[in-house]
């Protein structure tokens, strides 16, 4: 496990373990373009392995990926017996339609705005608006050490289209 995703991934995996001690299990760390999603889904993976816990891991690379995961992939990983974690890393991961079928979801993000040259992103961010969705929000903007934020989303402002 990378030292600089060592203690979020900890903190995930007592969250998720806590919440779900039995049964088929997905999380979901989800990132824009750009930023790293592999390292912390590595992270989370090990530690539910470390802990005794049946994990395996996946990447979602693009929509069409997305949408065959949806609408085959996940009730594979359902059916299977035993008890069993599932860890999806991708961008894309908190949009309409595949955002309900995660038990866990993080936000990944380096930076609160996106390349101003990707409208496919701030697409994204407008309409599924990620931060609010995720159940953890985890910034990676020193490269040093991943740090999980928790905000009040009360008074947080949505953002504007």
């Amino acid at each position: 496990m990378t030292d600089e995703y060592h203690g979020v991934a900890v903190g995930l995996a007592d969250e998720l373990l806590h919440n779900y001690p039995h049964g088929r299990v997905t999380a979901a760390i989800d990132a824009l373009p750009g930023d790293p999603t592999a390292p912390l889904a590595d992270a989370l993976a090990d530690e539910l392995r470390g802990r005794g816990a049946w994990a395996t891991r996946l990447t979602l690379g693009d929509e069409a990926a997305i949408a065959a995961f949806r609408s085959a992939g996940i009730a594979g990983f359902r059916a299977e017996e035993g008890d069993g974690i599932l860890v999806v890393d991708g961008t894309g991961l908190h949009a309409d339609g595949i955002v309900d079928i995660w038990n866990l979801s993080v936000w990944v993000s380096s930076d609160p705005e996106p390349d101003p040259r990707d409208p496919a992103a701030r697409r994204y961010l407008i309409d599924a608006d990620p931060p609010r969705r995720a159940d953890a929000v985890v910034d990676i903007s020193d490269p040093e050490e991943a740090v999980r934020r928790f905000s009040d989303w009360c008074v947080v402002p949505r953002r504007r289209r």
